[in-house]
């Protein structure tokens, strides 16, 4: 309505003030035409061909300030088509009920943080639909004004071209948006290990809240801590904490014990250190009793359980899934374009790449085909998630 509004005043008005109104806009206009004071009816075709650019230049004003609502800035895009498609995106991500916005984040890659916002989702996937269609010098501005690091792309990853820095970048930039909300629900990004480690702890956190309660007490207290007395909430509190400890580096665990006064701390493993935290912020036991020795005095009739390489790993919903075989994870595996030895980063970063590129909204001219090789490649990172989740003594 306001650009239907605004032309019909603009069609009636003469060029000076189309050119003054532009100036106020700080709109560019395309050079005008020098004016001849020979013929008259070519000085009138320069002014109308004038005043078509003065009320183009005005129109894209308007799309501009439409477009900068939604995040985008012409500016730093490489034309006005992809500013149209991103817009055009942005405005289906926000037509989309709960469900379908859930479904579409999984296209990033990414674990749904349990009590995600809506709004949070939105504004993630809006920023990737605009980073991913800008050239690679603004999203290296853009990383810089995030205090995101863009040294390391070659060769320590393997990035050899353009297309793949500027794929690395959107990751990073990503990385950055998540990181501030897991910060706010408690999760300290800043201290752990690497941003692989703040996912798994995400990871973890919805695998705690979707197991049973009787799941939740075997594991509980099968890294030596009592669970008599507590209930499903408290120990999925609990358990989450664990999980965040379990996350940190050893050295990073060691100073978190000195800050809670638990001691032994210099030169105790990981599991130890995690246990005497435990004890220390849940149990009114006196210090130098905190550990399995304790519990195991306390409980002498049961014997704790097999602990996992990193407690929390071994989170189910209730339901076994059924592993996938050994030639259909080598499938998985070559439909991501991977080796059978990729890491779950790995797999996960090709999830990310693939899944963009062949995102059936993103290939209206190739839409069938690109469904099949969108499903191929959701499949396979499903299954070779599960695959890692399940596969004993992994550290993704």
């Amino acid at each position: 309505i306001k650009r239907l509004t605004d032309r019909a005043v603009w069609d009636n008005i003469s060029n000076q003030d189309l050119r003054e109104i532009c100036e106020e806009r700080k709109q560019k206009v395309r050079s005008t035409p020098h004016r001849s004071s020979g013929n008259r009816l070519e000085v009138s075709r320069i002014e109308r061909e004038e005043r078509r650019q003065l009320i183009e230049a005005l129109l894209e004003s308007i799309e501009n300030e439409v477009w900068a609502s939604k995040g985008i800035d012409v500016n730093r895009l490489p034309d006005r088509y992809v500013c149209e498609s991103i817009y055009g995106g942005i405005e289906r991500l926000e037509s989309m009920s709960r469900t379908e916005l859930e479904q579409e984040y999984e296209i990033l890659g990414l674990p749904l943080e349990p009590n995600a916002k809506s709004e949070d989702l939105l504004h993630r996937m809006r920023s990737v639909l605009i980073w991913q269609d800008m050239p690679l010098e603004e999203l290296q501005a853009e990383c810089k004004a995030r205090g995101v690091p863009t040294g390391g792309l070659v060769p320590a990853l393997g990035v050899t071209n353009e297309e793949e820095k500027r794929a690395v970048l959107v990751e990073r930039l990503l990385a950055g948006l998540c990181s501030e909300t897991w910060e706010r629900v408690g999760i300290p990004v800043s201290r752990l290990e690497s941003y692989e480690h703040a996912i798994q702890v995400v990871e973890e956190w919805i695998a705690i809240e979707a197991s049973p309660e009787s799941y939740l007490r075997s594991e509980y207290s099968g890294l030596g801590l009592p669970p008599e007395g507590l209930t499903r909430s408290q120990l999925v509190v609990r358990l989450r904490q664990i999980s965040i400890w379990s996350a940190l580096e050893l050295a990073e665990l060691r100073r978190e014990c000195w800050k809670q006064g638990v001691g032994s701390a210099v030169g105790g493993q990981r599991n130890d250190l995690i246990v005497r935290l435990a004890f220390k912020a849940w149990s009114p036991v006196p210090k130098e009793d905190y550990g399995y020795n304790y519990y195991q005095q306390q409980h002498h009739h049961q014997k704790p359980s097999a602990k996992p390489s990193r407690p929390g790993a071994g989170y189910q919903s209730g339901s076994k899934a059924q592993q996938p075989t050994a030639a259909q994870i080598q499938q998985h595996f070559s439909a991501l374009g991977l080796p059978a030895k990729a890491s779950c980063e790995d797999v996960r970063k090709a999830y990310r790449r693939l899944a963009l590129e062949w995102h059936p909204d993103k290939n209206l001219e190739r839409q069938q085909e690109a469904i099949v090789r969108f499903r191929a490649v959701k499949e396979a990172y499903e299954q070779l998630s599960l695959h890692f989740r399940t596969k004993p003594g992994a550290r993704s």
